[in-house]
């Protein structure tokens, strides 16, 4: 596969990004060639920087990201996008594995490392994924959290157990997705399926890394305590780089669509102090998966 390049990291008409420092770990990530948010564009480089800081190669995709998807797949999941890339993000891990990578770690293009000092991958596991305090409120505005598994940050290590298991995710989203007429949920071979497999049988979670749904958003801008205090207690331990949900920046099919200008004032919030916004509230290792 030939991988785009760019002189530096502002060049967006060269959206292929290469840093050759160390050959062990590679990071990924990808998004579209147009139309990328300024709060998109900080969090990519909140990746970059953490990359660099880790001495890991660094390596980005643009459009042709999607192309690496069976055109097949594509046609049935064409009105979800996040499906798609699900299974492209899977492949394109596998093949950094097949190039001789050691570890391979996806990382989403609205996922923001605010604490970089703080934020690293456990040696140990061979392949994890993140974890999900998904936080909304009803209509008689009563709090609630879920925890869930998502994927907005993977990693996979080069050994049998881990590419077992990426071949295993892999021919699971070409079989539920060749078995649906029609897709209806962006979560299908996505949190959906990572959740139910996790309360089957524990997933490694990757520590540091999590999800700020637009509740937790609110209250961060709102200083909202307790809605914090409850977050931070689900999640469990300290958050060093979050997923933002670029899903709701497109859509209002879930609930009202958030403005970049919103994006932006919560990745401020959660950049100043690395964090201390949310791990200055957290409460002891109590989350009912933070064992796991």
């Amino acid at each position: 596969m030939k991988w785009e390049r760019a002189a530096d990291f502002q060049n967006r008409s060269a959206l292929g990004l290469l840093m050759d420092a160390c050959p062990r770990t590679i990071v990924v990530q990808s998004f579209r060639d147009r139309d990328v948010p300024g709060w998109i564009e900080r969090c990519l480089s909140t990746v970059r920087a953490w990359t660099v800081k880790s001495n890991f190669t660094y390596r980005f995709m643009g459009d042709g990201f999607l192309d690496l998807v069976p055109d097949w797949y594509r046609r049935i999941a064409c009105e979800h996008i996040t499906v798609v890339a699900d299974l492209a993000r899977l492949l394109l891990a596998r093949q950094c594995l097949e190039e001789g990578f050691d570890r391979v770690v996806w990382i989403d293009a609205d996922l923001a490392v605010f604490n970089p000092r703080g934020l690293c991958l456990d040696p140990s596991l061979s392949y994890g994924y993140c974890r999900e305090v998904w936080v909304e409120r009803d209509r008689s505005s009563r709090i609630s959290a879920f925890l869930k598994v998502n994927n907005s940050a993977c990693s996979f290590r080069n050994d049998h157990d881990a590419r077992t298991h990426l071949d295993d995710y892999i021919a699971a989203c070409t079989s539920i997705v060749a078995g649906l007429t029609h897709l209806r949920d962006h979560t299908e071979v996505g949190t959906k399926f990572l959740t139910s497999q996790h309360q089957q049988r524990s997933l490694p979670i990757l520590r540091g890394f999590g999800l700020i749904s637009p509740v937790v958003m609110q209250a961060l801008l709102s200083s909202e305590t307790e809605v914090l205090k409850l977050f931070m207690t689900w999640q469990g331990g300290p958050l060093h780089g979050a997923n933002l949900c670029n899903f709701f920046r497109a859509t209002t099919k879930v609930g009202p669509r958030i403005t970049d200008e919103v994006y932006s004032a919560v990745l401020d919030k959660l950049m100043e102090n690395e964090g201390c916004v949310l791990n200055g509230l957290q409460i002891a290792d109590s989350s009912p998966m933070a064992a796991t």
